[in-house]
Parts: C-alpha cells; structure tokens; sequence
C-alpha cells in the first residue's frame, strides 16, 4: 500500500511539471524519459552556476587546509533550501490536503498515507541535496587525488542530508498549518512569510560573490561554530574530507533519528491532526441597510477576493508589483548610486547620470510585465465559469470588471513606486512625469494584453486554482508583449537613435503614445462582438 500511494504522490508531482489534465491516463515512457531528461539538464546547469560560485571559495579553504568547512557549509546550503522551498508544499501535501479525509476512510493504515506523502517530501528535498553536494563534489573530484573510501561516503552522504530538510520542512508545515488553522487571512501570512524567506535568500546568494573575502578571512571562526553549533554538518563534512567512519555514524544518526521520531510522531496523531476541525474567529453580524452597488463593481469584488485569499496568485502573479515597491524604496536608499555603476561599468557611458533618471521607469515597465493579474482570471473560474455565463450580465461588463480588478491592484502599486523613485533620485518636472506615466501606461497595456491572453487561453477543466494561476499560456503572451514594449525605447536608443542625436526622454514620450494606442485598441477589442463570441465558445 505505501508503494501504491508514494507511486500516486511521484505521477501527480510529474502531472504539475508535464501539465497532465484531468485524465488519468499513464505517461508513455517517451514522456517519462524525456521529462527525467529535462529535468537533469536543470540539475545540471544549477549545480554548475554553483559551482562558478563557490569555486573561489573552495581553493581558499584548500590552501588553508579547511577542505571539510565547505562540504559543511554546503550541507547547511541544502538543507536551509530544501527547507524553505518545501515547508510549504509539506503543509499543503500532508497536513491539509483535499484528499486526507477519503483516504483515511479507506482500509488504508494512517502511517502508510504520512509515509507515502513525506516520501514525496523526501524526494524533492534529495533534489536540493543531490545539486549542491554534487557541484561541491565536482569541485572535488576535478582537483584530483580522491580515494574510493571517501567517494562512497559522500555518496552515502547526500540520501541522509536530505532526511535533515524533510524532517524541518514536516515540523514546520505543522507549526504552520496550526497557526493559520485560526486564521481568516492565512493566504496573506503565508505570502509574507514566503516573501520573507525568499529575500533572505536572493539577498544571500546576490551578496555571496562580494563576502567572499569576508567568509574566508572568518573561516576560523566559522569552522569553531560547525564544531561547536552545527555538529551534523561538522560530522558530514569530516567523514567525507577524511574518510572518518565513526562520523558518519553519527551523521547518520543525527539524520534518521529526529526523522523516524517525527514520522513515528506524526503517525500516531495523523487522524486527529488532518481531522480537527478548528474555526476562525467568529464575527458577530451588525444588522445595516442594504448597500445596492454596480454590476461591475460587485464582480470587481469577487474577483479581488479570490485573489487576496490565494497565496499562489499572490506569488505568481503579483510579484512584479513587490519588486517594483523594492526598486523604489532601493533608490530612495542609495540614490541612483546603483543604475549608474552598473551603466558606466557595463556599457562604459560617460553620461550614464543624465540617464538614470530615464532607465528607471523602463525598468518599472518591465516589472510591470511580470503583474499580470487577469491573466487566469478566467480559468480561475473553472467549474463555476457555467454560473456567470447564464447569468443575465453583459459579457463586456464581466471582461471590464476583470480589468478593474487588475489596475485597481497594479495602479497604486505604480504610483507609490514611482513617488519613492521621484523622491531619491534627482530629475526635472519632465523626468517626474515619465517616472509616473511609463509605468503606470505599462500596467495598463499589461491588464489589456492580459484580459485577452486570459480570454483565448482560457481553461475549465485544471484540476486545481493553482495549476491555472501558474498555466504558462496566459502568463507568457502579457509578460512578453508588456516587457518588449517598455524595452523597445531604449534598445532603439542605444544601438540606433542615440547616433542621431535623438534625446532618450523624446523616445519615452513617443512609446507612451504607442502604449496608449495599443491599450485603447486591445479595450477596443475585448468590447467588440469578437470578444463576446469567444467567451461563449469558451465551455465547449
């Protein structure tokens, strides 16, 4: 039964990276190998970007004799990672998934089910493992004079690694799913709780290149804090630089304990843990007069609704929107201080001042691509989609409600960006007025471009609102069109424009007109008899 269910969990963890639908058919063994194949070409160019990285890392600590603190601090990597992009998926997965219940009715042992799921959980956390341990071992191995014993134990090294993230990621998705179990706006503290590990983690591996010095002028002192604070990873890094046996051991201790006690744990308070039923706060009713509001509006509502209550909407499609709050709030910091090093040094511009306070808002631009809303916002609707088509509304109505969900969203977003951008960089009343309506022009030709990418892209048979929030063909077609119309100016000007004499502020204000036009004829459209035909044909 355990090999059933973990064969179920691996399929439906294939079916979100193959894009499977709703049959249950067997992926052909063509397919299989291909995405196996797919999937270790990423491995591999992941841990061979890691490998650049920490390469001058590791021929400090050879030279210092300190071979063994980057197998250890690579171990620490692993697991912190795993950790992270896991924890989430191991509360979803195991503590609330929609099908604990059905399967705890069946003849099924409760462990069976924990064992099948935090299998699942393993695997993706061998993946974390297997990639960075293995660009430190070709590190290793491409330095020559590595004896048999040592690759073995590394090799034996890297299945228990990932029992330490497995075992981290379990313990917090339940800490998680019991703090939220209360909450009414859990999808709001799981986005900020993901956005606040994944800054940690893009500040960590941006920052790694410029303390790489620092780390090996401390390698001392980081050393004495793996012996002494970290001794799993300490044990590791030892048996594997040194062949040391009784290390292992207790590496292998220090993994698999803390893992089957979890899992014995967890197993023996499976059925009341996924079962409790513990409901949020009540809030008492306070009987008022009807408010009566638009058609529109009330759809805006809905929408929006459905979008603050989806930490996965949130994150896929709203991340442009936190960038670009991050860009500003950068520049109210540092100025232009960091556009103008990355422009003298890459493109050695001697007026690269003068241009900043141009690039800027065509970097909002671009971000504003990645903000694309009401993109899914109709096969979000999946089997509901029957109840608005019947209904007597307008379907330009229900397409510019869904518009209006998006721009009320993305518009403050791009307004308060470029009022901090206005505020820390220097630049004329001309220079303000590009910084507020590039952007702001970019989110508007985004939504449009997104409504009907949304409208002939549209799904009602995903199995789930995240597989349609992160469906490619509604994502792609906004982002592409939105980042290609605010990088087109500047393309222009640099490779063609700029020889002629032609000011970079003229060629802004000329793509904003573009914008413009375009925008008005995409909303042109979806109003049009063409756009309500294809809404009609979406159910078929």
């Amino acid at each position: 039964m355990l090999k059933l269910l973990l064969k179920t969990r691996l399929l439906a963890m294939m079916d979100r990276v193959g894009g499977q639908k709703k049959s249950r058919k067997a992926a052909t063994a063509g397919k299989l190998a291909l995405m196996s194949l797919g999937g270790l070409v990423v491995l591999i160019l992941i841990g061979g970007l890691f490998c650049l990285m920490v390469k001058p890392l590791y021929e400090g600590f050879r030279d210092n004799g300190l071979t063994w603190l980057l197998y250890a601090m690579a171990g620490a990597l692993a697991c912190f990672l795993s950790f992270v992009f896991t924890m989430f998926y191991a509360q979803g997965a195991i503590f609330e998934a929609k099908d604990n219940e059905l399967l705890l009715s069946m003849p099924i042992p409760p462990s069976a089910i924990l064992g099948s799921r935090m299998g699942a959980l393993y695997f993706l956390n061998l993946l974390f493992s297997v990639t960075i341990m293995g660009a430190v071992g070709v590190l290793r191995a491409t330095d020559g004079g590595l004896q048999a014993l040592h690759v073995i134990i590394f090799l034996v090294c890297i299945p228990l690694l990932a029992l330490i993230g497995t075992t981290l990621s379990c313990l917090l998705g339940w800490l998680v799913s019991l703090i939220t179990r209360r909450m009414r706006r859990k999808a709001l503290f799981s986005l900020l709780l993901s956005l606040g590990f994944m800054g940690f983690y893009f500040y960590a591996m941006l920052g790694l290149s410029d303390h790489l010095q620092s780390i090996l002028a401390n390698s001392g002192n980081i050393a004495d804090a793996f012996r002494k604070v970290l001794l799993p990873f300490y044990a590791m890094a030892m048996a594997i630089a040194e062949g040391d046996l009784i290390q292992l051991l207790i590496f292998a201790a220090c993994c698999a304990v803390p893992f089957a006690l979890v899992y014995f744990l967890l197993s023996r308070s499976f059925i009341r843990i996924v079962t409790a039923k513990v409901g949020a706060k009540r809030i008492e009713y306070k009987g008022g007069p009807l408010k009566e509001s638009s058609v529109i509006w009330s759809l805006t509502k809905k929408d929006m609704i459905r979008f603050f209550n989806s930490s996965t909407y949130m994150l896929n499609c709203g991340m442009g929107l936190v960038f670009s709050l991050i860009l500003g709030v950068a520049t109210i910091a540092s100025g232009n201080a960091l556009l103008n090093f990355l422009l003298k040094t890459y493109t050695d511009m001697e007026d690269a001042g003068s241009l900043a306070p141009y690039l800027i808002p065509v970097v909002l631009g671009v971000l504003a691509g990645m903000a694309y809303l009401c993109a899914p916002s109709i096969s979000v609707e999946g089997k509901n989609f029957w109840i608005l088509d019947s209904l007597p509304l307008k379907v330009k109505d229900i397409l510019k409600s869904k518009l209006l969900f998006h721009l009320i969203i993305a518009v403050p977003f791009s307004l308060v960006s470029s009022l901090l951008v206005v505020i820390g960089t220097p630049m004329d009343a001309m220079q303000a007025v590009i910084v507020f309506l590039f952007p702001l022009l970019a989110h508007v030709f985004c939504a449009t471009v997104s409504m009907i990418a949304g409208l002939y892209t549209a799904k009602l048979d995903f199995p789930s609102e995240a597989k349609a929030v992160k469906s490619s063909a509604c994502s792609l077609p906004p982002m592409l069109a939105t980042v290609a119309v605010s990088l087109a100016p500047s393309i222009l000007y640099f490779f063609v424009l700029k020889k002629q004499g032609v000011d970079l502020g003229t060629i802004l204000m000329i793509a904003m007109g573009v914008m413009a036009t375009l925008s008005i004829a995409a909303y042109a459209f979806l109003l049009s008899s063409a756009a309500e035909k294809r809404w009609h044909s979406i159910k078929k």
